[in-house]
């Protein structure tokens, strides 16, 4: 799948899209994260760790259960901790409760 100046990786079963914009990177990955593809994404996610610019990796279009790309996860957060760029995580509801995002302040609430 392609689209204008925009092509897909494929990686298996998963299509990544990277825009880079004046703020951050972002990197949206849409299909299936697992162990056959889960180096390739990670090498390619790797590839827009850009010095100086955020990440934004946006899952919401993931079908994968959690273990399948928490991987990906921890190895975004220690390339880009190690490059000094913050990230953020965007989600479907389906994803953020599989990894939990956010349990520790809606417990709070109330």
């Amino acid at each position: 799948m392609t689209g204008y100046g925009n092509p897909a990786i494929i990686c298996g079963g998963a299509q990544i899209r990277v825009q880079c914009r004046h703020l951050a990177t972002v990197v949206t990955i849409a299909g299936v994260l697992d162990a056959s593809n889960a180096e390739q994404a990670m090498s390619a996610t790797r590839r827009f760790v850009i010095a100086e610019k955020p990440v934004v990796l946006d899952l919401t279009a993931v079908v994968s259960p959690a273990d399948d790309y928490l991987p990906l996860l921890e190895f975004l957060d220690d390339t880009c901790h190690a490059a000094g760029v913050e990230w953020l995580l965007v989600t479907s509801p389906a994803v953020a409760s599989q990894v939990r995002i956010g349990e520790d302040t809606a417990a709070g609430v109330g």
